[in-house]
């Protein structure tokens, strides 16, 4: 795979150049109807040089200034229609008799790239082939990533639309089992029920608090790592089982200052009842003793769910959430729930690609310093 730094915007724009010399069919009236048709083309082509990329589709004009200057291009371009084409006359006839009016539901299809949309029938909006990403949010009610199939009996070769994730400012906080934090890759967590894994941690764990009658809670820090362990014991020396354990870090650099980075954590779902919302409270732990904490990049699905669940929680306990690129010193704030999805989506936060390993996601109680 090539990096992505090798392609600038000039090159995915010559692309685009190319793929239109290509299939003139995409300039055709500013190349409406076929957004589907080249956004298949060039994320085929962006794929080929190792470039990651989604489609995108948006929906329903947004009440915004985008929204509302791209609506305006839009009956332009129905307005150019030839009432002598098959199809283009035809969509220009409903037009007139709507009087004058576009139908209710336009959709429009592109290319993401990291943070910028590439456009291939732009046009249509009077915008450029490419813009930042954040533009296409405020143009569209509604956005998706999608899966496009085309079809050369389909008009403007456009087969069927499946849209998968939302990225509209609905974001809703994902629900999450926190018995459900297992991650395979880990092959210690294999043998959880071996009391020798109880012994591996104990030897620098102390007991910090009864749990319940049988369950106790220790703390340790290890060489590199520190630990939380819970641990349940019938009475009898030897049975331990770890039915929970949670193992962070603690770091600084210019960025963030000081900061821990919770690596992963796992709890036995078969004692969620006794452990409640341990890994919540342990979280909320970290914080305050630490006052900033990273959302490790590594994660797997359940274990997302579980921090998408705290960076939800954060902006609605006074906290601060942040995007930071920790290769480039790179520090945004997000200002709402629905910015989550959109870093992730167009930095790739919680891929498991190496280029994305020091992208993460930080809840903070401090107030840090964002850069420009």
């Amino acid at each position: 795979m090539l990096l992505l730094e090798l392609f600038s915007n000039t090159d995915i724009n010559k692309i685009m150049s190319n793929l239109k010399s290509k299939h003139p069919e995409l300039s055709n009236y500013s190349g409406f109807g076929y957004c589907g048709y080249g956004s298949v083309l060039l994320s085929k082509a962006l794929t080929e040089r190792g470039i990651q990329n989604n489609i995108i589709v948006g929906e329903f004009f947004n009440d915004t200034p985008e929204g509302n200057d791209a609506k305006s291009h839009t009956v332009e371009v129905f307005t150019s229609f030839n009432n002598s084409n098959d199809i283009y006359g035809d969509i220009k006839r409903r037009f007139v008799q709507r009087g004058n009016k576009l139908p209710e539901r336009l959709g429009h299809a592109v290319v993401n790239v990291k943070d910028t949309v590439y456009d291939i029938t732009a046009e249509q909006y009077n915008l450029p082939n490419s813009y930042p990403f954040a533009k296409f949010l405020a143009q569209w009610k509604n956005v998706y990533t999608a899966d496009i199939e085309l079809s050369k009996d389909g008009d403007f070769y456009l087969g069927s639309v499946k849209k998968k994730e939302k990225l509209d400012n609905d974001s809703v906080e994902p629900e999450v089992d926190e018995s459900q934090l297992i991650d395979p890759v880990t092959p210690k967590i294999a043998s959880q029920a071996d009391n020798s894994m109880f012994a591996k941690y104990r030897r620098f764990c102390e007991p910090v608090e009864k749990l319940s009658d049988t369950i106790t809670l220790y703390y340790g820090e290890g060489n590199t790592r520190n630990v939380y362990m819970a641990a349940k014991s019938e009475g009898v020396e030897g049975d331990e089982k770890v039915v929970y354990l949670m193992e962070f870090e603690r770091d600084s650099n210019r960025l963030l200052g000081e900061f821990a980075i919770q690596r992963w954590l796992w709890m036995d779902k078969a004692y969620k009842g006794e452990l409640g919302n341990l890994p919540t409270r342990m979280f909320n732990e970290l914080i305050d003793d630490y006052f900033t904490v990273i959302a490790d990049s590594e994660q797997t699905p359940d274990g997302k769910k579980f921090w998408m669940r705290q960076l939800h929680t954060a902006f609605g306990s006074g906290l601060n959430v942040y995007y930071a690129d920790l290769n480039k010193n790179v520090l945004k704030q997000l200002q709402k729930p629905g910015d989550i999805s959109r870093y992730d989506f167009a930095y790739g936060v919680w891929t498991r690609a190496e280029s994305s390993l020091e992208k993460v996601f930080v809840i903070s109680s401090k107030k840090l310093r964002v850069t420009k």
